[in-house]
């Protein structure tokens, strides 16, 4: 009932990507090798001295439940914790940026984690909408939205959606996607919710990106 993908890979820490081979997958690791310097550069937004990298291997996926769960190569002997955020590849080339968050960590592991999407009904996020960072709640699930925000600041539209400097487990300012504006939704009204779309390809996540606090930063537990 399960989708496995090829062995698990090195381990890679914050440091860089270089060396970084996968089997089948060779040719993924290969480009984000390439793209080592705008990650680095990307991912430099908000106090990234009190983060690491970890990169994980997609090893599991239920095809009953593709969209919502998956398991990743790397548990508590990477020091990865409940509740972390995980960023993958977008699913557009026409996005700002080629990486945004697409889930968060839901049980650990000594050597794998599961990772719950967007469109898990147990993710949520706190977050902040647009560049004027009105702060709010991700609530996910099969239409995730966003929740929990002053309404007379907004009146609808599409917002880009970054991670808040207020999120325990993540570092701040990354994008996570956009607000979209629901058929028939008047501009003027107030409203409580927010229909959102997520930037990340979901239905193809073949490897994860953990940004972690290091041992000692505000939000680990280390």
């Amino acid at each position: 009932p399960f989708l496995f993908s090829s062995p698990a890979p090195k381990t890679i820490d914050g440091q860089g990507l270089e060396g970084f081979q996968l089997g089948d997958s060779k040719h993924v690791f290969a480009s984000l090798r390439k793209e080592n310097a705008e990650l680095r550069e990307f991912l430099k937004i908000g106090k990234m001295r009190d983060y690491r990298i970890e990169i994980a291997q997609t090893i599991i996926r239920d095809p009953k439940n593709w969209k919502k769960r998956l398991v990743i190569d790397k548990g508590k002997d990477r020091g990865l914790e409940v509740g972390m955020f995980v960023l993958s590849a977008n699913a557009g080339s026409n996005i700002e940026t080629k990486y945004s968050v697409s889930g968060r960590i839901l049980s650990v592991s000594e050597h794998s984690s599961e990772i719950g999407t967007i469109f898990d009904d147990f993710f949520s996020m706190s977050v902040m909408i647009g560049e004027e960072g009105i702060p709010a709640a991700l609530r996910g699930g099969d239409l995730p939205a966003l929740v929990y925000f002053d309404s007379s600041l907004i009146k609808g539209g599409e917002f880009t959606v970054f991670s808040s400097p207020y999120s325990e487990f993540s570092a701040p300012y990354i994008p996570i996607g956009t607000t979209i504006m629901e058929e028939g939704s008047d501009l003027f009204k107030l409203i409580d919710r927010l229909p959102f779309k997520p930037w990340a390809e979901i239905q193809d996540i073949r490897f994860v990106i953990i940004v972690a606090p290091k041992a000692g930063a505000a939000g680990s537990t280390k």
